[in-house]
């Protein structure tokens, strides 16, 4: 059983828009920084993107455009990182920003 399909691009339930894409991103990011599992849904679709590009190759351009599927189209400004910024004003995920007094393995800042 392959983990992605024929073309090299990962499975998505039908309807799921770039916009959708990018919360699945999002969901990853947050669940690993928390140290925790992301969703079910979110992990298999960033792990699928993640293993067909190992297996197929290409920039990091690549696993943008051909296996996350998150560039804008054409003349769009709006790029992943601004739907995101968007849906963080929207309240639609957390905020995050780095902290530098954290230590790698995500304690609290010493006092």
């Amino acid at each position: 059983m392959t983990r992605h399909d024929p073309f090299g691009r990962s499975a998505l339930p039908a309807g799921f828009s770039r916009e959708d894409r990018v919360r699945l991103l999002r969901e990853v990011a947050d669940a690993l920084i928390d140290g925790r599992v992301p969703d079910r849904a979110a992990a298999l679709f960033v792990g699928g993107a993640l293993d067909a590009w190992l297996h197929g190759g290409g920039g990091l351009g690549a696993l943008e455009r051909d296996y996350l599927r998150v560039t804008p189209p054409r003349g769009s400004h709006r790029t992943a990182a601004v739907v995101a910024q968007a849906d963080e004003r929207a309240g639609g995920a957390a905020e995050r920003r780095f902290d530098p007094k954290l230590t790698d393995q995500g304690e609290e800042p010493a006092a």
